[in-house]
């Protein structure tokens, strides 16, 4: 074998392995990312603590299905939670009301994938509508104080005035 072809073999190896290290780091990934929590009706939605990010948006939503807003302001992280208290003053039950009409209609959640750098996580959850129709929203978690508050919603909720 001459030169140039053994260094297009060499290459071609070097891509080949690469690609097969790629596939297997994402299998590994996505199997861990798959599980049995990771698909839920609205029926089990809870409070369910801050240990994880998944259990800090379980109970995220759950303090809106209920139109809780103790639940829901200690599910933030502390400037998401002041944000909230400026721009929703005077008018958070009434949007926590609203929420909770349109988490009404919410027949499942999925988590679709996570995203971590440092000490955030990011949760993309996709909500099916009992119509059919779904919503694609990516929930920003930081860790405070040892407990995962939601720092970030993306796109953010209409909220009709």
């Amino acid at each position: 074998m001459n030169t140039k072809a053994t260094i297009l073999a060499v290459g071609a190896t070097a891509f080949v392995c690469g690609a097969v290290f790629c596939l297997a780091i994402t299998s590994l990934a996505g199997h861990q990312a798959s599980g049995p929590q990771r698909h839920w009706t609205s029926t089990q939605l809870a409070d369910a603590g801050y240990a994880t990010p998944e259990a800090g948006l379980k109970t995220l939503l759950w303090g809106i299905s209920n139109a809780d807003a103790d639940t829901f302001l200690s599910s933030l992280s502390p400037d998401a939670a002041d944000a909230v208290q400026k721009a929703w003053q005077g008018k958070l039950d009434s949007v926590l009301h609203t929420f909770k009409r349109g988490l009404g209609k919410t027949k499942g959640y999925q988590i679709l994938g996570e995203q971590s750098s440092n000490d955030e996580i990011t949760i993309d959850l996709l909500s099916t509508i009992y119509d059919g129709r779904t919503y694609d929203r990516k929930y920003t978690f930081k860790k405070v104080g040892g407990e995962w508050k939601c720092a970030h919603v993306a796109p953010l909720p209409e909220i009709d005035d």
